[in-house]
């Protein structure tokens, strides 16, 4: 795929996820929830940052360089704690929510989970094999 237009469908993600995690905040603040509300806007702060990201990147000329293995496991050192630290987050949530009735937002949390982890086994599978590359003798 062409990194350009891969660029502007991740911005079109994060900007729909944005969006979403935008109307919870509304109904967290409704509900007088101060702490979900936090995190809600820790959670959008993120996201905000990648869709600026992404959709600068959809919009440059020339392509950006390949990115070199060791910025790539750096990219993987700060991407994977954030996304480890909001699966219990989310579990939280998703058992909050099966427990009041809410089993539309139980599942879409849920698909956030089963997202999260499918991310999270795929950069552990990269960075075992890029450390392996990075750090064989030459």
């Amino acid at each position: 795929m062409d990194p350009r237009h891969r660029a502007a469908l991740l911005a079109a993600l994060f900007g729909s996820l944005l969006a979403l995690h935008l109307w919870l905040l509304q109904r967290t603040i409704a509900r007088g929830d101060a702490v979900l509300s936090g995190l809600l806007v820790a959670a959008i702060l993120l996201f905000v940052n990648r869709v600026v990201h992404y959709g600068l990147e959809a919009r440059r000329v020339r392509p950006t360089p390949v990115e070199t293995q060791e910025a790539e496991l750096r990219r993987l050192r700060v991407w994977a704690p954030i996304l480890a630290a909001s699966l219990p987050l989310h579990a939280w949530l998703f058992v909050g929510l099966l427990a009041a009735g809410e089993l539309a937002f139980a599942v879409l949390v849920a698909v956030a989970l089963v997202s999260l982890t499918a991310r999270l086994a795929r950069y552990a599978v990269r960075y075992v094999r890029l450390r392996r590359t990075v750090e064989a003798p030459r």
